[in-house]
């Protein structure tokens, strides 16, 4: 997912700039679950909200369908989010 995160935001969303970050959360906030979340947050063209529905995804190329899979794989939840103004952010939570 990581590596997923990182090439779409250098291939397609011309960023500049990255920022990752890797941490665990908080039981409290996750039903007694120990998670770590993973984000890439990137500076780049970004995408409207409104375009990551299901039928986007399912229309786009492999990258997000990818990560959404892996996601599932292990257990995890897959968030993309775009900013107004510009940038995404994708997050993954993952079981430990």
């Amino acid at each position: 997912v990581l590596k997923e995160a990182v090439a779409n935001a250098l291939r397609h969303a011309n960023a500049t700039e990255l920022w990752i970050t890797l941490q665990p959360q908080s039981a409290a906030s996750l039903k007694s679950k120990k998670m770590a979340e993973l984000s890439v947050e990137d500076n780049g063209v970004g995408v409207s909200n409104g375009l990551l529905s299901k039928k986007f995804i399912a229309s786009c190329g492999a990258g997000i369908r990818n990560m959404k899979s892996h996601a599932k794989e292990i257990d995890g939840e897959l968030l993309i989010v775009g900013r107004q103004g510009g940038g995404v952010t994708v997050t993954l939570y993952c079981p430990l």
